[in-house]
């Protein structure tokens, strides 16, 4: 069976490849076509994971975790029963989930996987959601970007001819945008991007604020007070709701039934659309920025597809008509075309060529700033496999070169904006004076995979490479702990 995952930030979903060679979603246990991703322990060591999970949001909010995607690679611990939990550790209970309950409904065994990541996670991010599958006891024949997989079950559903796309996703908790190019049976990236901590979950948000600041002015601390977890829960998850009413209706409401006396709110279209307008300012900001990169302009798109859940928000669709000029396209499920694509990945169907959504380079110091900088030797949305070169001098006499590789969203920036890859000290064996020039070659193929080259001319010939295999993050004893800990607990 040829499996394709779409891992999201609040619902998750999984699609196959039918014996008639079509991509198709498969409904989990519960008979709902997208999951969840919400995990919940229960007290007696039993795992729920998805709607059932959801439930206990309310009734047993400590022993909940959702939107976990949107700590995948950070240091974030999650703590039940005695026992940490890490991201990637709740990550592979809900792959778990939906892997079991796609074998359990169609008879087979996953025999090819591939699981979908937004286009601008960063290295520790897209390390931690390898982790997490291997954890799962799971193969992940590729990991490719959001919204290439979308552009790929849109292409394969309405049959379309050789053109310009332009993928705008907008999920539960993460926004991507990309460029991508139909030719043939090729889909080719031409530039990506997108912004963490942007999507419905944030829209949520800003419903709860606007309502636990009405509250505040009588008193009542939703926020801080302990006493009123209970009504914070329950104000989170109607926000959801009056959120997707206000996609059809004029005026919403929240009646919260844990605060004495029960309250009713309402709030119009026109405020929830004023409060989220900043969101969809940013997302046509970063749209702009990939425009830009790829050199075209808006009359060079053949479409523009809709994607992720949030994109159903009428202010979304309104504000990125009018700025592309052109109806976005909306006959294609937004929850379940990336799955459908990622299954379409699987199949081998489609051949995908990718870019390097951010820059990868070298750390370097900028004596007149006194600070650390990132300069990209491979610049941002190049096409993968990827190269470059370029020059940097010693800053002192030394036998000795300290190489810090580091990856921005920028092609230079300060390295409070960059992540820190990994360091080198690589001896020389005799000592070179300052200003002595280093070059520095750099190469990403397909899977991901840097290599290094590092070379002198003078004051003598050197040369050495390196190979940054970013595709694992774990030690392999803890890998094979933790998959042995995953696998030991039972998920419904």
């Amino acid at each position: 069976m040829y499996l394709g995952i779409d891992l999201g930030t609040t619902y998750s979903a999984v699609a196959w490849i039918n014996g008639q060679g079509e991509a198709e979603i498969i409904e989990n246990r519960e008979g709902e076509r997208v999951t969840p991703s919400v995990v919940y322990f229960q007290p007696d060591g039993e795992v729920l994971v998805g709607a059932m999970a959801k439930e206990y949001v309310l009734l047993d909010p400590d022993r909940v975790i959702t939107t976990v995607k949107d700590d995948m690679g950070t240091d974030r611990v999650y703590e039940i029963d005695g026992v940490e939990y890490r991201p990637e550790d709740i990550s592979a209970l809900i792959l778990k989930k939906l892997v079991q309950d796609a074998e359990e409904r169609m008879g087979e065994k996953v025999e090819r996987l591939v699981v979908t990541i937004p286009a601008y996670f960063n290295d520790a991010q897209r390390v931690a959601t390898m982790d997490a599958i291997r954890m799962a006891g799971l193969h992940c024949d590729q990991m490719i970007n959001e919204p290439t997989a979308a552009a790929l079950s849109y292409a394969q559903k309405n049959d379309l001819g050789d053109g310009t796309i332009l993928v705008y996703d907008l999920g539960g908790g993460t926004f991507d945008v990309s460029l991508i190019c139909q030719q043939g049976e090729t889909v080719k990236v031409l530039a990506t991007g997108g912004h963490k901590d942007l999507g419905g979950h944030f829209f949520d948000a800003l419903i709860c604020d606007s309502i636990s600041d009405q509250l505040l002015d009588e008193g009542i601390d939703l926020e801080f007070d302990p006493a009123y977890a209970p009504a914070m829960q329950e104000l989170m998850l109607k926000a959801e709701q009056c959120k997707k009413r206000l996609s059809t209706l004029a005026q919403g409401e929240i009646d919260l039934m844990q605060v004495m006396p029960p309250k009713r709110f309402k709030i119009t279209k026109e405020e929830y659309e004023g409060m989220i307008l900043p969101f969809c300012m940013r997302t046509e900001n970063k749209v702009r920025q990939v425009m830009e990169d790829a050199g075209l302009t808006f009359d060079d798109l053949s479409r523009v597809l809709l994607v992720g859940g949030s994109s159903r928000t009428p202010l979304v669709q309104k504000r990125l008509a009018e700025l592309c000029g052109k109806e976005p396209s909306k006959n294609v499920n937004p929850d379940e075309a990336v799955a459908l694509g990622a299954a379409l990945c699987a199949a081998k169907i489609k051949t995908i060529e990718d870019v390097c959504s951010r820059s990868i380079g070298v750390v370097t110091y900028d004596v007149r700033t006194d600070s650390e900088q990132h300069r990209a030797v491979i610049q941002r949305n190049s096409q993968l496999p990827a190269e470059g070169e370029k020059l940097f001098c010693t800053a002192s006499q030394t036998d000795r070169l300290m190489l810090k590789i580091s990856e921005a969203e920028d092609n230079a920036c300060d390295l409070n904006r960059a992540v820190l890859l990994n360091d080198y000290g690589i001896p020389l064996g005799r000592t070179v004076p300052e200003g002595t020039q280093v070059k520095v070659k750099m190469r990403l193929d397909e899977n991901q995979i840097l290599k290094i080259w590092v070379e002198l001319d003078k004051p003598f010939p050197f040369r050495e490479e390196y190979r940054l295999d970013r595709r694992v993050n774990l030690e392999e004893r803890d890998r094979i702990r933790k998959t042995a800990i995953i696998a030991d607990i039972k998920v419904n």
